[in-house]
């Protein structure tokens, strides 16, 4: 879909000057930020709450992995890419919960969230 959004973007570049490219980043942003908002948020307390069992995503943006960290005050402690690692408070309870966010080769997603 993202791919398919740019070429979109490129092809209505022309005739507006380049607006359109930047529409396109600001919806891809808005969208990314969505996903670590709602998501990504809610993979992590699930997985939390099952005692660390694995949550598997689909058609998930590596670049929303570090916004999770960010949005709910939390700390990126290792960020390989397509590995990132850290800690969050639950935003509920405030409850330290170390995640583990891992892109697989297939485009999957797996999110792990542990007690400290």
């Amino acid at each position: 879909m993202r791919i398919i959004m740019w070429i979109v973007a490129l092809v209505m570049a022309i005739p507006t000057y380049g607006v359109s490219l930047v529409v396109s980043y600001l919806m891809m942003y808005w969208f990314d930020k969505f996903v670590a908002r709602r998501i990504l948020i809610n993979a992590i307390v699930t997985s939390y709450r099952m005692g660390g069992d694995d949550q598997i995503l689909y058609k998930i943006s590596m670049l929303s992995y570090p916004m999770v960290f960010t949005i709910y005050g939390g700390k990126v402690v290792t960020d390989l890419g397509s590995v990132v690692s850290g800690f969050i408070p639950h935003p509920v309870t405030g409850e330290v919960i170390v995640a583990t966010i891992t892109k697989m080769a297939d485009g999957r997603t797996l999110v792990k969230g542990t007690s400290v």
